[in-house]
Formats: structure tokens, C-alpha cells, sequence
């Protein structure tokens, strides 16, 4: 089955087909961040991604920091390659960065080894093995325990993860704001310094297809901001240059079931994390 991500790149295309060619520039000002720049120049503070990805250079990759006095430019017309568009590292806005600072994950039990092969997974869960790829492969029933915000519901059932809930500022760092499954130590030694892909397996309940998003998180260097993602039509996938790791405080992936709060809910099947390079 392919893999497929239907709108990684919608708010680039939204911003090709409103603004001219020519792009325009933005000086910072205090109190401005990526989100409240699109809200004003862009009229949408949800294509703060589209700002980020432009300006991956002059941010060095961290879209947390506005340096008062930065110029920056507003996306033209052109409309970026996929592989260049996703390589850079989106992060979140600093106002939501600063909802909540990082934190210490709580404690785990240890975890199966990465280089643990596919083929044993059926035989502790009764679960096929999911057709991802990827380094780190689980299907539902071999995720961890998920952390649960307030406001977000986690249902085991026999086939799948019903996952479901909203909330306002969801931040994307630490263990995110969402619900988040932690990966184990291996795969978190693994990926660092390396660009990666994360896929992921799920249904919408009661329809075709939904728009989701989903975030991965070092919890100590960086992370990748909460990413639009549709799921229903096969895995959906988005990419991260992971920094290298420090001190090693555990990744996680969060998954935000209900961005919209329509009452939408998902069946996650299996995520997975493919090391690109």
C-alpha cells in the first residue's frame, strides 16, 4: 500500500494560489511570533507552518525564536519540491511553546529492543504485523500505555486504539499536549542527528477519511510542531529532522484525534518510524 500525505504541504498550496509572486517582507516586532504573523499578514494563524518552512534559514531551523528586528519573508507564489518542503524542521509558535515547558517523562518500564524482528509480534499479541516500514514498527497492541491529557479519551478495544477529544494551545513539546506514546530508549538513540519519517495507521470512525495532526517530540532538543495529516486512505506520513540527542529525556509521538473539536474519533491501528538518512 502506498504512503501517501494528502495535506502536509495544504497551507503552502493555500498561500501559492492568495499571495503574489513576489514575496513581501516582515520585520519582528516584540510580542510577535510565527503564529500571530500569519494571523495578521497571512489572515490565518494556522499557516504558521507555511511561515516556518519559508524562513528554515534565516530561524536556523528553530521556529520557537523570533529575534526582534528578524526580517522575514511571506511565501510567494512558488510553490516548493515535497522532499524540500518537508526536510526543514517546522516547530511550533513561541506562544504556544510557552503553555508549557518541557518535562520530565514519567518512568517506563523497559521496552523490546528495536532490533527485536517483526515476525515475533504476532506471536505475543495475536496482532499482524502492520505493512509500515521503518526501523520501529507497532501495531496498536504493542503501543505503550499512552499519557492522556485532560479532555482526551483512549479507548483499548479489540482491534484498535479509539482515540478521540479536543482542547485549546495544545503545545507540541515535551511530552506534547496531545495524547502521546512514548518510543522505547533504542529507538530514541537511533534517530538522533537523522532525518526521519513517522507513519501512521488509522480510521476514522463513522467515515471516508479525517484531517488530524500529529507531533514528534525529543522532550529535550527540539520538536516538530504539530503536523496536518489525513488518515483514512492508507498510513499517512510526515518527515523531521531530529537534533542529536543530549541527555536523552525519551521521544514521543502525540496525536491530536480532534483538532477541529467536532467530536471527530479515530481507530489507530500502527504507527511506525522509517530513519530516511
Amino acid at each position: 500500500m502506498p504512503i501517501t500525505t494528502k495535506h502536509g504541504l495544504a497551507c503552502l498550496a493555500l498561500l501559492a494560489a492568495t499571495l503574489p509572486a513576489s514575496a513581501a517582507t516582515v520585520t519582528v516586532q516584540s510580542g510577535d511570533t510565527l503564529s500571530s504573523i500569519a494571523a495578521r499578514e497571512l489572515g490565518n494563524d494556522r499557516l504558521w507552518p507555511a511561515l516556518c518552512e519559508a524562513n528554515a534559514d534565516v530561524l536556523e531551523g528553530n521556529c520557537d525564536r523570533l529575534p526582534i528586528g528578524t526580517v522575514i519573508s511571506l511565501p510567494g507564489q512558488s510553490e516548493p519540491e515535497p522532499t524540500q518542503a518537508t526536510d526543514e524542521t517546522p516547530a511550533q509558535p513561541a506562544s504556544e511553546a510557552s503553555a508549557e515547558p518541557d518535562v520530565e517523562p514519567a518512568a517506563q518500564e523497559a521496552v523490546e529492543p528495536v532490533a527485536e524482528p517483526e515476525t515475533e509480534a504476532p506471536a505475543e499479541s495475536g496482532t499482524e504485523s502492520p505493512d509500515l516500514p521503518g526501523t520501529y514498527v507497532a501495531a496498536w497492541s504493542d503501543l505503550p500505555d499512552p499519557v492522556i491529557p485532560r479532555g482526551f479519551t483512549v479507548e483499548r478495544r479489540d482491534d484498535a486504539l479509539r482515540l478521540s477529544g479536543s482542547t485549546e494551545n495544545t503545545y507540541s513539546t515535551g511530552r506534547t499536549g496531545g495524547i502521546a506514546f512514548r518510543l522505547p530508549d533504542a529507538v530514541e538513540q537511533a534517530v538522533s542527528g537523522k532525518t526521519i519519517r513517522i507513519h501512521i495507521l488509522a480510521v476514522p470512525v463513522g467515515g471516508a477519511s479525517a484531517d488530524i495532526e500529529a507531533a514528534y517530540s525529543t522532550n529535550e532538543v527540539g520538536n516538530s510542531g504539530w503536523r496536518p495529516i489525513t488518515v483514512g486512505d492508507g498510513p499517512a506520513m510526515f518527515r523531521y529532522a531530529v537534533r542529536e540527542i543530549e541527555q536523552g529525556k525519551g521521544d514521543f509521538v502525540g496525536i491530536f484525534p480532534d483538532p477541529e473539536g467536532t467530536g471527530q474519533v479515530i481507530d489507530l491501528l500502527a504507527l511506525s518510524i522509517e530513519i530516511v538518512d
